[in-house]
């Protein structure tokens, strides 16, 4: 049911070996986002873990110090294989970005026709387009929690470098990174949390683990 990363700026690469076990588990398209010159630029569809590892790593390395890396390993359950369901999905280009694992229900007005081949997180971005350009600076996380239920897990990053985990308590930390499942053979920080001051709420461009 997909892997979704969330890997903080400044922290070290992540193991190909976890890319190899993300892809060859999740075997239906990957990408990734990270922001770039006030943009959050986002690279898709990979079809094999050594073309995005090899593209991860030249990424990471030119902005990885400055920019917080988000990615997506997908195992379809909705809509077709191809780019357009492959994450990351733009809620704005260039300024807002989602990646998802889970499956979400919920009943859109007016609904979605089934033969717009829109997968469930592609409609949760387009949802979420409507929403302001800097709500994820606003209280909105719980609101959004109760909608999507606490299976579902999303990253969502803006192109001021702030993110926001969905559900985040239901995913596992690790070397600074937060993955939405276990990978198999490594280890993961249960319970792991962020702190930061209260009225700043999850604005996390320098939160720090416990």
């Amino acid at each position: 049911m997909c892997l979704a990363i969330l890997q903080l700026k400044g922290t070290k690469l992540i193991s190909k070996g976890i890319f190899k076990i993300g892809y060859e588990q999740n075997p239906h398209g990957a990408g990734y986002m990270f922001v770039e010159n006030g943009k959050v630029v986002v690279k898709k569809p990979f079809w094999g873990w050594q073309e995005i590892y090899e593209s991860y790593v030249n990424d990471f390395k030119r902005c990885g110090n400055n920019s917080h890396f988000a990615i997506h390993f997908r195992l379809a359950t909705e809509g077709s294989i191809g780019m357009a369901n492959c994450h990351p999905h733009e809620i704005k280009p260039s300024k807002l970005a989602l990646i998802h694992n889970g499956v979400l229900y919920i009943e859109y007005e007016p609904p979605y026709d089934p033969l717009e081949d829109k997968s469930d997180s592609a409609q949760f971005a387009d949802y979420l387009s409507h929403f302001p350009d800097n709500f994820l600076t606003t209280d909105c996380k719980k609101e959004l929690e109760e909608l999507i239920g606490n299976w579902n897990k999303i990253v969502i990053m803006d192109s001021d470098n702030n993110f926001v985990i969905l559900n985040e308590e239901n995913g596992y930390w690790k070397d600074g990174a937060w993955y939405s499942g276990r990978v198999t053979g490594v280890e993961f920080e249960e319970g792991a949390k962020f702190s930061k001051d209260e009225d700043t709420k999850f604005v996390n461009d320098d939160w720090k683990m416990e």
